[in-house]
């Protein structure tokens, strides 16, 4: 309750974007002229509130990078999840900041292009700053993504490895099973047609004589 009434005196920004842009419209943009307003001060509170969500998705970009780099650090990944869901977030990750980066950059085009329109071209300097900062901080981000394909390389020829070590062993327990068996079975064949040789008569030990060399 105490955090929700400083949300409130503060003027915290409602989770509503209708509101939060009628809050904003109630002071005039720069340049704002009711009988001729121009392009950027009809855009400049949207701009605003979209620049304002661009950077909490930077934040979160941030924090995501953070997340997938200890989570490669601590060399604890498991098969499955590593495969189908670390990765597939990454490639998700990458071409998302390609996208953003390419949204922001034509969003400064445009602004820009009608800033030396504008009576007061100054006044949208740091509308443009911002953006030029959300782009080097998303592409910044995207250059972390990207730092991270060495270390996947490295995981999954790390886990093809085991998966082939574990193959390996197998095949050596069967070599070793066939190698005590398969003269056994090969030896009793030869002496099954025949009762001379088989258990509890006399030529049984025939029998092993020839299967333990063998």
């Amino acid at each position: 309750a105490f955090c929700a009434d400083q949300r409130v005196q503060h003027g915290a920004r409602s989770p509503n974007m209708r509101e939060d842009l009628l809050g904003h419209l109630k002071v005039l943009p720069p340049g704002w002229e009711a009988d001729n307003p121009s392009i950027l001060a009809l855009a400049y509170y949207p701009l605003r509130i979209v620049t304002t969500e661009w950077m909490v998705y930077g934040l979160i970009m941030n924090r995501f990078v953070k997340h997938y780099e200890s989570f490669f650090n601590t060399g604890k990944t498991h098969m499955g999840e590593f495969e189908q869901k670390v990765i597939l977030e990454l490639h998700r990750w990458r071409r998302r900041s390609k996208q953003s980066i390419h949204k922001l950059r034509v969003t400064r085009a445009f602004v820009e292009h009608w800033q030396a329109r504008e009576r007061e071209p100054e006044a949208w300097d740091h509308l443009v700053g911002d953006l030029k900062h959300l782009e080097m901080l998303i592409e910044d981000h995207a250059q972390s993504l990207d730092a991270l394909n060495p270390t996947i390389l490295g995981l999954v020829q790390l886990q093809d490895m085991r998966r082939s070590i574990l193959q390996a062993e197998d095949v050596r327990r069967l070599t070793y099973i066939a190698l005590i068996f398969i003269p056994l079975s090969y030896v009793a064949t030869l002496f099954s047609m025949t009762e001379k040789y088989g258990p509890g008569s006399r030529g049984f030990w025939i029998y092993w004589a020839s299967s333990l060399p063998t």
